[in-house]
């Protein structure tokens, strides 16, 4: 701010985001750092493209290192059963078929939260038994098995909401009543039901049980499991139970 752009101010933010403080007053994580340097090196390439700069500055200047390791563990086979059977006790209602649903696909789909709140009615194929998502940093969608106790939890919400076209899932409060909800939203749904059962995890911690399931039933086939989790690289895959993924691939 107050400065002309120069051959150095991509490197220089860079350093002023390694030390950001959030207004807490905690060191900025990784992933947060990695996306603002993300989009001012977008930004900054459009500049250049434009002629605003007479040459790209982001050259050589590279992201910051990301951990391959999780700083939260996943839910574990005691943890969602438990919090499964305090949802599924809950009076049926429009609100709680809601969360039986989002916590259907989150746990038998394995789907990430973007995914998720991403999800369209049109998206739900009830016939052939087929859920279409936007998968994470691709244009096209792709389609997936859809699990039977998913299929029952979204058949039932959408049966008690008269659901017909739109966003799969909606606020229902005043503030923006009906407009299609967002990750935040998400996981303060999901996570007010994890406090509930004195589980002190994210929501990402369902997906980490998924994935870490996946990886026992297959035995360490990367190939496939990465077929089924839609992650990118096997490096990815590492995280999640680096004693039962060999190098098969």
């Amino acid at each position: 701010q107050g400065r002309p752009l120069n051959t150095n101010t991509f490197l220089e933010f860079k350093r002023h985001l390694d030390v950001r403080k959030s207004k807490r007053g905690y060191i900025i994580s990784t992933s947060t750092k990695q996306k603002y340097l993300s989009v001012a090196r977008i930004l900054l390439q459009q500049v250049y493209k434009t002629g605003g700069v007479p040459t790209d500055i982001t050259i050589n200047v590279k992201g910051f290192r990301q951990e391959k390791k999780h700083k939260k563990d996943g839910l574990n086979q005691e943890e969602i059963p438990r919090v499964c059977d305090k949802i599924m006790a809950k009076a049926i209602n429009f609100q709680s078929s809601r969360l039986k649903a989002i916590m259907a696909i989150l746990v038998f789909q394995g789907i990430r939260q973007m995914e998720v709140v991403g999800l369209d009615i049109s998206d739900i194929d009830f016939v052939n038994a087929k859920i279409r998502i936007k998968a994470k940093g691709r244009d096209d969608h792709e389609l997936k098995h859809l699990h039977p106790s998913a299929t029952k939890a979204i058949q039932q919400y959408i049966e008690i909401g008269n659901i017909t076209e739109g966003p799969l899932f909606f606020s229902i409060g005043n503030r923006g009543k009906g407009e299609r909800i967002g990750t935040k939203q998400l996981r303060r749904i999901i996570e007010n039901e994890l406090q509930a059962c004195n589980i002190k995890k994210t929501v990402h911690g369902i997906r980490h049980f998924f994935v870490s399931r996946l990886c026992e039933a297959y035995n360490g086939d990367l190939p496939k499991i990465r077929e089924l989790t839609g992650h990118k690289t096997f490096d990815m895959l590492q995280v999640y139970n680096d004693s039962r993924l060999t190098q098969k691939h």
